[in-house]
């Protein structure tokens, strides 16, 4: 008579196999899910950072070059702007702002013609931030000379030990009254 089923130890080894590769499947799975996330992280605070630097490039490049206008310091800048989108000048100001889990970026924005005030935060919980400016020789912790800086420079550490930099040069007077000129 000829066997034509299973026998229990086949179904038990059967079971025990189909079992092991599910189980590799779903860590598999899970650990190229949890990567995904980290990564996306990663990339949302790269743009973020990128957005910020562009931003206040941006702003500064139309920065009103007048010693009342601006005040620089290593944990804070303020400046006076024109805008090519308002006719009303504004007032940023960028700060750092200590938290439990480091320090926060915050942008202060004021309409200097209806004196309103947008408070917006730009970063959380980054290591250390700071700005530097540039006399033509040295980088200075903070800034009280009657001119503009010709360049600033912000570092900005999210983990201990990692230290990026990003160099803003500045235009001077000279060149901004010949952008407007021709």
């Amino acid at each position: 008579m000829k066997n034509n089923g299973f026998t229990l130890i086949e179904i038990l080894i059967s079971t025990v196999i189909i079992f092991i590769t599910v189980s590799l499947i779903y860590l598999t799975y899970y650990n190229l899910e949890k990567e995904t996330l980290a990564i996306e992280r990663k990339l949302e605070t790269i743009e973020t950072k990128f957005n910020f630097l562009t931003s206040i490039k941006e702003q500064l490049k139309l920065s009103i070059d007048k010693k009342d206008s601006f005040q620089f310091s290593s944990d804070s800048i303020l400046f006076e702007t024109t805008s090519n989108y308002s006719p009303y000048s504004f007032q940023y100001k960028y700060y750092t702002y200590r938290t439990d889990n480091g320090f926060d970026i915050i942008e202060e924005r004021t309409n200097l013609f209806t004196q309103e005030k947008i408070i917006i935060p730009i970063a959380k919980n980054y290591y250390s931030f700071n700005f530097a400016f540039y006399d033509g020789n040295n980088y200075l912790d903070n800034w009280d000379k009657e001119k503009m800086p010709a360049g600033i420079r912000i570092k900005i550490s999210e983990i201990e030990n990692e230290e990026m930099y990003y160099y803003i040069k500045l235009p001077t007077k000279d060149e901004k009254d010949g952008k407007k000129e021709q």
